[in-house]
């Protein structure tokens, strides 16, 4: 995520993360000849959604200069829907990690809250009197650079979603150490590591956990 904005404690959207969206949904979505012209501007509706993001304001407070907030939120849904926000930071990351290859990787999980419940894959929170919500497992270089997320039932134990986790990652895996807490300890992980070539730094049950400030720093700016 620190692919998409710059500077993230100022959250300042990247301008390559930006100009890469942007000719994704100029090449997805082209101008119509025919039909009923589009008054929106994407680059205008790429500002409104991540000062949105940004402020944390309502949709209803979004003011764009070429359209309303619903013809925007009904863009970003469609944008959404393509998996153009996706593509966009794969492409990104994959430009990272060329000039700036990962030294190791650290995979952790963490709850996200969802107070409609209208989100399929929802589990009960057993931390949180049984809540319905997500658990977000994600895997991050030594910068905290997310380089796989993928969200899960929350009623899932971390041990089971090891080799799920590790089969979405956005960019070939590097043969470098993993380190992850005493929740993924097993048999089973500990083969499918060695399996993808990786170096087993899985914290053994009963033995001090690894010091693995990024992806910890990462799910507090999240």
């Amino acid at each position: 995520f620190k692919i998409i904005f710059a500077r993230h404690r100022h959250m300042r959207l990247s301008q390559t993360y930006r100009n890469t969206l942007l000719s994704l949904v100029q090449e997805t979505f082209p101008i119509q000849r025919r039909g009923r012209p589009r008054v929106l501007d994407p680059e205008d509706a790429l500002d409104s959604l991540f000062r949105l993001i940004r402020t944390g304001m309502q949709w209803r407070e979004l003011v764009p200069e070429t359209a309303s907030y619903i013809t925007v939120f009904k863009h970003t849904h469609r944008w959404a829907t393509a998996g153009l926000f996706e593509k966009a930071y794969t492409r990104c990351l994959q430009a990272y990690s060329a000039t700036h290859p990962a030294r190791r990787y650290e995979l952790d999980t963490s709850f996200v809250k969802n107070q409609y419940g209208r989100t399929s894959g929802l589990g009960s929170n057993l931390t949180d009197r049984g809540r319905r919500a997500l658990k977000l497992a994600a895997v991050v270089d030594h910068n905290g650079v997310v380089v796989c997320a993928r969200t899960f039932p929350a009623n899932k134990p971390d041990v089971t979603l090891f080799a799920a986790t590790l089969s979405e990652m956005l960019i070939n895996i590097r043969r470098i150490a993993l380190f992850t807490d005493r929740g993924f300890d097993s048999r089973k992980n500990r083969r499918h590591t060695q399996y993808l070539g990786l170096t087993d730094r899985i914290a053994r049950r009963g033995s001090p956990v690894h010091r693995r400030l990024p992806i910890e720093h990462t799910f507090a700016w999240i």
